[in-house]
């Protein structure tokens, strides 16, 4: 596989070599990598298991994480208010305690051991 740099940054990889159109400094091969081994962050290539990559995948999880929570925080106002004043409500209270353990799930995860390369499953109600 082969690099494009320019500024001595990566920013490009691919099988061939060629860069078309590109402005860069120079080409490498690389034959200790392949392409699926780079990631782009913040505007470069750089190995997926890198500092910058891991932060990188780190904050899109913890982006990830927050829209699922923010997805299901309405029920939990509904249960909440319907319960407030006194009508019945739309969801089970054995939904509401599962969605609000599962909620908090979410919230732990950057407390398991490489949490950003987890997979955020869905609530099943």
């Amino acid at each position: 596989m082969f690099k494009a740099l320019k500024d001595n940054k990566i920013i490009a990889v691919n099988e061939t070599g060629e860069f078309p159109c590109m402005v860069l400094d120079t080409v490498e091969e690389d034959t200790e990598h392949q392409v699926s081994d780079y990631v782009h962050c913040n505007g470069e290539f750089v190995l997926t298991t890198s500092d910058p990559a891991i932060e990188q995948y780190k904050e899109n999880k913890r982006y990830e994480r927050d829209v699922m929570i923010e997805k299901y925080e309405w029920r939990l106002s509904r249960y909440e208010r319907q319960k407030a004043i006194g009508i019945e409500t739309t969801d089970s209270e054995e939904t509401y305690i599962k969605l609000c353990q599962y909620i908090q799930e979410l919230r732990d995860l950057p407390e398991k051991d490489k949490w950003w390369e987890l997979e955020l499953k869905e609530f099943e109600f």
